[in-house]
């Protein structure tokens, strides 16, 4: 969810933040097979929020990004998806 008058992005489980960092979530064990569809199918749909003026990340699961969002985000589609099952 866009929210332009605060310069937000929200995201429900598709994006969290962890250890600092904000994480595109990935429902199952990362392997290459993972890895490929993050990169050259999610990623991609997700890329396009790029060109928002996005200042602020929140969260669903972790702390939210309040400045450098857009940033955050795009270090975020770049890395290799995050899994956890706790």
């Amino acid at each position: 969810m866009w929210l332009p008058s605060h310069r937000a992005l929200v995201f429900g489980d598709a994006v969290v933040e962890h250890g600092g960092s904000l994480r595109v979530w990935c429902q199952d064990r990362v392997d290459e097979g993972v890895r490929r569809f993050y990169r050259e199918r999610f990623n991609p749909t997700l890329r396009t929020l790029l060109e928002l003026d996005v200042e602020r990340v929140l969260v669903t699961h972790g702390e939210p990004v309040l400045s450098g969002g857009g940033e955050a985000l795009e270090r975020a589609l770049d890395s290799e998806p995050w899994y956890h099952r706790g």
